[in-house]
This record gives C-alpha cells, structure tokens and sequence, in this order.
C-alpha cells in the first residue's frame, strides 16, 4: 500500500535470478524511475548518490558491442552531464559535443565531415589538468502508468500504492528505459521534448562526473569542473580544457590529420612552427615546409633598417620610401652605398626605358649632377645654373684632356688667352705658324699697307716680306726672288 518494494534487517533485495527472464520497468516509456532517494524524479531515469568516494552509476561487461547505448528520438540532447545542476557536458542529437572546459560557459564542438574522419591529438609536453566536458540539464517528465505489468518489464507500485505495474526499465538480460528491445547491456530510449535524456548530476567536489573504461582501464572521463580527458588510443589520459570567458564553437575540418598545438608539432601554416636556425639570420620555409637558416643576416638592433611599403617600395633607412629602392644613411662615416665585384660587365647597369633622367645626384635636395635619357651630362661645377655637355659626332670619337692644371677654353670665349674667333696660329716643334699655310702674315696692322712687318703673297706670286709696310717711299721690302 506504500508503493515500497523492499526487505527488512537490511537484506539484499534481487530482482530476478538465474531462471528469471527479463525484468521491465516502465515497459511504455511513460512514468519515471528515480535511485537513490525519495522524492519525484526528474527523468525517465534518475540516479542519485550521496555517497563522495564512490561513481553515481557503474555500467560494466565484456562485450564486442559498445558499453552504453543512448538513443535519444526527440530534440533534445542524446547525454546531458552536470555539476551540482550546473551543466558540464552534453551529446546533443546531431552529434556535437558540448563542454564548459572549466570555464563554466558550453562551448560545442561539431563537424562538418561529410564522411567518417579521425582527428588525433598529438603527444606534448606539459602537466595533466582536470578533464573539460560540457554537460547539459536533464529534466523528464511523465505520468502514472496502470494496468497489468509485462514481461520483463521491472515492475513499480502505481500511484494507488496498492497495484502493480510496469516501471520504464525493461530486462531481458540486457536492461532497457523506454525501450523493450535494449542493444547491449543498457540501453536508454525516450522522447523528451527540449530536455537531455538522461542527467548525471555530481553534487561532490573530488570525482569526475562520469568514466569509462575498457577492461577496467579508463578510457574517458568528464571531470566535474567540464575538463574532457580521453586516450585516444594511447595508454594516457589527454585532457581538453577551455580559457574561454564567453561561448565559444570550435569546428573540425572535413579532413583527417594532426589538431595543431603552439608546442610546435605541426610545421607551416596552421599551427607552430617547428624548425631551427642561427641567432640573427632570418628564418625561411625549406622544401619539407619547416624553419631553416634564410641568407640574409640581420644584426640591427636600434630600430626598423628595412621597409617594404604597401606600394611594393623597398626603403633601407627609410620607412616611408619614394622610389622603388630607397637608401638612406643614418651615419656620417660611411658611405650611403657600396658596390664593388670583380666583372666582366658593368659593375651597376642602369636602365630606364621611361622619359625620366637615367641617373639624378644632388646635396642636401639641390640637383647637381644628372644623366639625362638622350646621354647628355648636366653639371654644376658649384654653380646655380647646369652645364650641358652634348655631342654633335655622327661616329664614335675620343676627346683627351691634357696632364695639365687650367680652364677648358671655347671657340670665341672672352676668357680664353688668344683672340675671339678663329685660332690661326699653331706650334710645331717650337715653330709658331698659321693654322693656314695659304695666309699672308702681318704684325702692327690688319693689312698689308698698314702693317709695320709684314709677309705677303703666300697663296700665290713672289712672296715678300716687308717693314714698315708696303706704303710708298718708305717701305723696305725683299721679294722672294732677291729684290730688296
């Protein structure tokens, strides 16, 4: 009449022996079974323990088929683990996994594989951390089942505590909640509509919320502050933590390969970057995609010495660089550059197919130097105005400066040391004479009357040479013929 199915002097009370088929409880599904107290559950199944040292619910055997099943037809999660009703760890219906990792925040983890992938977790140095799951609320909600019971169904005391009735565990060997047809040793079957089928809520503080094991060896666990730990096929523990302070979603790419730590295990893109090198050369990519020793040395340690700009410009010196290759010097001591080889070729080619200048030099942004595109030189000679030196040679030519100390002189210059014009004299062996052997000579005058000395036609008849001119009495001549 209680509804209390029990024995007296704390005996064992055994459901079923080695004749005994299969015990039901709750065979419709429809009314919730609770362990380990007294008052309403909350699930289909709601297991309960006071106890601090000891699991909440122990599922063990040997079997080719999985330890624990968990079919979950409606919308809420399949599994739903928590921490004194604050959720940890969940399974939800299409897959994802779900833990806080310490943080107290779910953070999910889902796939977008479109067909089975391993993801592997690599070794690492470091030091073991409590396991990080999610877990979710379970709350279930049924009402009072009546009536007859029904094979293998684990029988209940109905709500008038007088007759009885099917509880929602079936055992046909294998023992079933919501499902008369368990796969494996237990399996939990129901459809609670926004809520986990099943909850495991740890109300201790020193065991981990849930474990499983093969053999007696843990191979799963989720730890009571969320942490995730799994073996992954190895004989260790690996934990999954969080540092999240707000939801987070961590998506596993379609594709099997290594999860990639900052330790360093995965090599190029996508995680830490594993290779080795010389203090102060600059790292490069090698063929197998791992750090090696790059040839440039970079000993600088006063600043940036090295721009490339968002235009593609390079400036040394220069962080703001105003052609395609800016050097600046930073020292007074040395030279802004240096070139020096030993080649056949040009030791620097130069060669702009543009209208500009091919080579500008200047002091202090006054331009004092240019090689213009057509090979005009423009100098300045410390002067204001340009110096233009061009070329009127219509075939190669070479022009000589003299081992000598002076000024350049040009044909009709007021600076120069002989007449503006023509020069008509030349020296020869210290012989002074006409630049034209057809031209007479005079001294003191520009014409033959007029000259004090002189010597007439050269070009042409009895050449004569005159003093005081040929100006009537008194001229003194002798003719080349003797005359005087």
């Amino acid at each position: 009449g209680s509804g209390i199915l029990g024995t007296t002097n704390a005996q064992t009370l055994t459901l079923g022996g080695a004749t005994t088929g299969n015990i039901f409880l709750s065979p419709t599904g429809s009314n919730k079974i609770g362990i380990g107290f007294n008052t309403s559950p909350l699930a289909a199944l709601d297991v309960r323990s006071s106890f601090g040292t000891t699991p909440i619910a122990s599922f063990s055997g040997t079997s080719s088929f999985a330890g624990l099943l968990v079919d979950n037809s409606g919308l809420g999660d399949i599994i739903t683990a928590s921490m004194s009703g604050a959720p940890r760890f969940a399974v939800t219906n299409n897959g994802s996994l779900q833990f806080t990792g310490g943080s107290g925040i779910l953070q999910t983890l889902y796939s977008d594989a479109d067909d089975p992938k391993s993801y592997r977790f690599p070794d690492f140095t470091g030091v073991t951390a409590m396991l990080c799951l999610d877990t979710g609320n379970c709350a279930g909600a049924g009402g009072v089942v009546g009536g007859a019971g029904t094979l293998n169904y684990v029988s209940k005391f109905t709500a008038t505590g007088s007759l009885i009735g099917n509880s929602s565990i079936y055992d046909d060997g294998n023992i079933g909640i919501g499902t008369a047809a368990p796969i494996g040793n237990f399996n939990l079957v129901g459809n609670r509509a926004g809520q986990a089928l099943a909850v495991l809520d740890y109300t201790g503080t020193d065991q981990d919320i849930l474990a499983a094991s093969s053999s007696g060896v843990t191979q799963f666990t989720l730890g009571n502050t969320g942490n995730i730990g799994f073996t992954g096929g190895t004989s260790y523990l690996n934990t999954l933590t969080s540092d999240a302070t707000a939801a987070r979603t961590y998506t596993f790419p379609d594709a099997t390969g290594d999860v990639c730590l900052t330790t360093g295990n995965c090599a190029g893109a996508g995680g830490g970057i594993v290779g080795s090198g010389t203090d102060n050369r600059i790292a490069r990519f090698s063929a197998t995609q791992t750090i090696e020793d790059g040839s440039i040395n970079d000993l600088y340690a006063s600043g940036v010495a090295l721009t490339i700009s968002d235009l593609g410009r390079i400036g040394i010196n220069s962080t703001l660089p105003i052609g395609t290759l800016d050097v600046r010097s930073n020292v007074n001591y040395v030279p802004v550059a240096s070139f020096s080889g030993s080649t056949l070729v040009a030791t620097l080619l130069a060669d702009n197919s543009g209208s500009g200048d091919i080579f500008t030099a200047s002091s202090s942004g006054q331009t004092r130097f240019t090689l213009q595109n057509t090979g005009n030189i423009l100098f300045y000679g410390n002067q204001t105005s340009a110096i233009t030196l061009t070329s009127a040679a219509v075939s190669p030519q070479t022009i000589t400066f003299p081992n000598s100390t002076g000024t350049i002189c040009l044909q009709g210059s007021v600076d120069c040391g002989f007449a503006i014009g023509a020069n008509y004299l030349q020296l020869n062996s210290n012989l002074l004479s006409p630049t034209n052997s057809t031209y007479d000579f005079a001294i003191g005058g520009t014409s033959t009357a007029s000259a004090k000395f002189a010597f007439v036609n050269v070009a042409g008849g009895t050449p004569t040479a005159t003093i005081s001119a040929n100006s009537g009495n008194i001229a003194t001549y002798i003719s080349g013929s003797g005359n005087l």
